[in-house]
């Protein structure tokens, strides 16, 4: 049994605690939008933290002769800093506070937004924070929402805890925090800052549970798909591939300051590329360089061009046609086979030729003409890819349909079969019940909103399928992030289930909403795939399974509470107007007008719309068609490109992988092996590039409070 790397654990603790303040406070203090750097499934803090420890903690500590880390120890560092990335932003924690302490926000919940008639009575109100008081008859007692509102600095509170300097507080006056805390008496301040806690204790603890039962379910779901996907279909997983090699998976043997790709030349012709464009667009963002402007990549002279041909419709809509190049996403998406990276473009051209041939037609304007979003808009091109999305995941499911009940065959048949052996049933055994377990928490949930058998189900299977297409999406064509205009609320609504009042209770659709907005409605990095790359890393470095399900564990409950801790100190501070617009302001806001516009309009919800319906059976049938055929006709389309109709963020990923598919081609035609590795290395420079300008964006814009509005963020 091998010795448990504890140096390895406690740098990455402490790489999860700095990793959770960075983005929190990159996200609310630089201007109103922020600097939003954990909102992909590539999180370049974890990689360059690991990095560091490759070209800076193992050369010093081969120097005071002591033993370096080896890879193993390294990787997990990097687990523990990549697969909690998300969630102090569109993760978890500013999705979840913002509609924690925006319910009651006097200017938001007023009569005529209904919140108090239409929300309150059919959630369950440990779900917000409310301002009665604690203590009765204490008039002075701190009101939770309304300092939420203002801030304590209204009232000459102090929010931040002890051991955490206040923006744009002096050294000195920190430090004098600090020993008036140690020294105690009536003037020592609060260690936890002066923050109602205990207002909020029930529901942050409320949607931790919430939280844990998600994370678990999820957990089990990629531990019961990672061998069909890993040992049987061969996935590339290109995220987890190209974060190995930066980090010197390739090297042969050890000993080596730095990896090994870092020695090829045009490596750093393509880091000097990203990196030199990226950088200066943010000095001349943060008016450091005066009078030039910013370097388009964004394709605006391609689309100024269309705007005066008849393809100019192709323009508008939540997947705009744009001609973006994006650093990362060419680099990345050369290292796919050139089959995933064709579909990925190919669906996307297909995609604005329906567009194109509905406006022709006279059914619309142009891409705004046919709306869509994350909880009631569906549009014919939004609803193939919904269809796809549920058909893929399906197949995907089917192909470990025995896994999913290895339980039971542990009970029932103990020595296996000859397709499941009993060596896979016993693996299997615990997180297969767990799966189980968490499937049933998850419905007691929702049954306890008031949610009727019917849409709990619904929204189950939605879960379930989305998941498993992201997943695999992450795994075999390496997107980057999701925007899911998909969901199984659009499922209710075109089926127009609520007609159905047992099954499909219109009070359950508060529960519903506040559950999917919470965990799986803006899933820009959602935890699921990246679970999945970590565990592919876990695999290819030899990290023992309960090795791993600890670090995972251990990170998570550190980013979570850090980044509760981080946002409600800030928030706090200043008030909600200080903080970023979308998470606290807009977020909170359209989650709960959501809630009552169902109900105003609840008729819209009782009839089935067979435009939408019928569409969305001709993406389930096209993609079963496409992975039937792939069986046996290797040329066919693959079906993920079809699955990403749901996702709007294509817009800015697909030209960017039509030139890295180009690239590849002619790469596969014309070099040989050894060529070919070195070429690659120019397409990882450019990934190296804009990660590390991304993270120097974020330290420079915290130190200067200048915005350089350089992140990953589409």
């Amino acid at each position: 049994m091998r010795r448990l790397p504890l140096r390895a654990i406690i740098l990455g603790a402490l790489f999860c605690v700095v990793f959770a303040y960075l983005a929190a406070v990159g996200s609310n203090r630089l201007g109103r939008i922020g600097l939003n750097i954990a909102v992909t499934q590539i999180s370049s803090l974890s990689i360059l933290f690991s990095l560091a420890l490759v070209v800076l903690l193992n050369p010093l500590l081969r120097l005071v002769r002591l033993h370096p880390m080896d890879r193993r120890e390294i990787f997990i560092v990097f687990i523990m800093t990549t697969v909690p990335a998300g969630i102090p932003l569109f993760g978890y924690v500013s999705q979840v506070v913002p509609m924690i302490g925006g319910f009651n926000h006097p200017e938001w919940n007023t009569p005529q937004s209904q919140w108090d008639e239409k929300v309150k009575p059919i959630v369950d109100n440990r779900l917000f924070v409310h301002d009665e008081p604690d203590t009765e008859g204490d008039e002075d007692e701190v009101k939770p929402v309304e300092r939420y509102v203002s801030g304590m600095r209204a009232v000459g509170g102090q929010s931040f805890p002890v051991f955490v300097k206040r923006d744009g507080e002096e050294f000195d006056s920190w430090f004098d925090r600090i020993a008036a805390c140690v020294r105690g008496g009536p003037d020592r301040p609060a260690l936890w800052g002066d923050i109602p806690w205990s207002a909020w204790a029930v529901p942050l603890l409320y949607w931790a549970a919430i939280g844990v039962v998600c994370w678990i379910l999820l957990y089990c779901l990629n531990e019961l798909l990672f061998k069909q996907w890993y040992e049987h279909e061969k996935l590339v997983f290109p995220i987890a591939e190209m974060s190995a090699i930066l980090l010197g998976a390739e090297d042969e043997g050890g000993g080596r300051p730095a990896p090994h790709i870092f020695r090829n030349p045009v490596f750093w012709l393509g880091f000097a590329i990203a990196f030199g464009f990226l950088f200066y667009n943010g000095m001349v963002t943060a008016r450091w360089i005066v009078g030039p402007n910013v370097i388009n990549l964004e394709g605006q002279t391609i689309a100024l061009l269309l705007r005066e041909s008849p393809f100019k419709a192709a323009l508008g809509g939540p997947a705009r046609l744009q001609f973006e190049i994006f650093f990362l996403v060419v680099g990345l998406a050369f290292l796919l086979p050139a089959e995933i990276s064709f579909s990925a473009w190919f669906f996307f051209v297909i995609l604005k030729v329906q567009l194109l041939l509905a406006v022709w037609l006279g059914y619309g304007v142009d891409g705004g003409s046919f709306p869509s979003g994350w909880f009631q808009e569906s549009s014919f091109m939004t609803a193939q890819g919904g269809g796809a999305m549920w058909c893929f995941g399906l197949v995907c499911l089917w192909k470990v349909r025995r896994q999913l009940v290895a339980w039971l065959y542990r009970l029932a048949r103990p020595k296996g079969t000859e397709t499941f052996p009993e060596e896979e049933v016993k693996r299997l055994t615990v997180p297969s019940l767990l799966f189980f377990l968490m499937t049933v928490l998850v419905f007691a949930f929702l049954r306890h909103g008031n949610v009727g058998w019917g849409m709990a189900a619904v929204v189950y299977l939605g879960i379930l399928f989305m998941t498993v297409a992201m997943v695999r999406l992450v795994t075999e064509s390496g997107i980057i992030a999701f925007q899911l205009h998909f969901s199984p609320m659009h499922v209710m609504k075109m089926f127009g289930l609520l007609r159905f009042k047992t099954l499909f209770a219109v009070k359950g659709i508060g529960t519903v909403i506040l559950f999917l907005s919470g965990m799986f409605s803006d899933v820009k990095a959602y935890i699921a795939p990246t679970m999945m790359n970590a565990k592919y890393l876990a695999a290819k470095n030899r990290i023992s399974g309960r090795l791993f399900v600890f670090a995972v564990a251990l990170s998570i409950a550190i980013v979570t509470t850090a980044a509760t801790v981080v946002v409600l100190s800030l928030v706090y501070d200043q008030g909600v107007g200080s903080m970023n617009n979308w998470f606290f302001e807009r977020w909170p806001q359209r989650v709960y007008k959501s809630i009552t516009n169902i109900q105003n309009n609840v008729g819209d919800w009782k009839e089935a719309n067979e435009t939408i319906v019928s569409w969305t059976f001709v993406g389930a049938g096209v993609c079963g068609l496409l992975v039937y055929l792939r069986q046996s006709m290797f040329w066919v389309p693959h079906p993920i490109g079809l699955v990403m109709f749901v996702n709007p963020l294509m817009r800015s990923y697909w030209f960017s992988i039509f030139i890295a598919w180009l690239c590849k081609r002619a790469a596969v035609k014309y070099c040989n092996p050894s060529q070919y590795k070195y070429v690659r290395g120019l397409f990882l420079g450019l990934v190296f590039g804009e990660l590390v300008v991304v993270a120097i964006s974020l330290i420079v814009s915290l130190a200067t409070g200048e915005n350089m509005e350089i992140d990953l963020n589409r």
